[in-house]
């Protein structure tokens, strides 16, 4: 909280948005400064980070060459319905609850990644799910890059890799950077628009 209490709670219940506005403010302020260029930006959450990631890719895949998406939090809406998982009450207070309030239930709808998926020019994303996370189930990645394919998006880069935790959990990282270092070595060209 950098900036404050006030500064939090206005990106939290029915103010999330502010969160992803912020988000594309920032990657629109660097191409305006000259940093970088329109498709130019990679993105990267994890978790509700990743829940970040889904929500501005949503809304504005013009400014990523690449989102990278490491077991995102992507179905917030029907994760918030589903009281018997073990964080769901617990986030209320960020979230809001949906099963109980309509304008909560209408507001997460609106930014949901995965009620948002629309026939449109994604970048590149590369998707990671952990069969061992207890706060975002396997399945919401898995529903997400599914959906995404059956909009059409079957000629983008996906990967959908099982994390562990422990010893194979390196080994998965190694595969994971691995991946990239070999599709460089390819030649394999990351630019959407050639």
């Amino acid at each position: 909280m950098e900036k404050g209490m006030k500064w939090w709670k206005e990106g939290k219940l029915l103010n999330k948005k502010n969160t992803f506005e912020d988000y594309i403010a920032v990657g629109k302020y660097l191409i305006e400064k000259k940093y970088t260029s329109e498709g130019k930006i990679i993105g990267m959450g994890g978790s509700a980070g990743g829940l970040l990631m889904g929500a501005v890719v949503n809304q504005s895949p013009e400014l990523f060459l690449g989102i990278i998406m490491a077991v995102p939090f992507v179905d917030s809406l029907t994760t918030n319905l589903d009281h018997s998982l073990p964080l769901t009450v617990g986030e209320f207070d960020e979230f809001g609850n949906a099963k109980e309030n309509k304008d909560h239930f209408d507001y997460i709808y609106s930014y949901a990644p995965y009620n948002n998926i629309k026939k449109m020019d994604y970048p590149h994303i590369l998707i990671t799910t952990s069969l061992s996370d207890n706060r975002v189930l396997f399945d919401e990645p898995a529903k997400f890059t599914a959906k995404l394919r059956e909009s059409g998006f079957d000629e983008m880069d996906w990967s959908v890799s099982f994390r562990f935790a422990g010893f194979k959990a390196r080994i998965t990282s190694i595969k994971y950077k691995g991946f990239f270092h070999t599709q460089y070595q390819r030649g394999k060209k990351y630019d959407r628009r050639k």
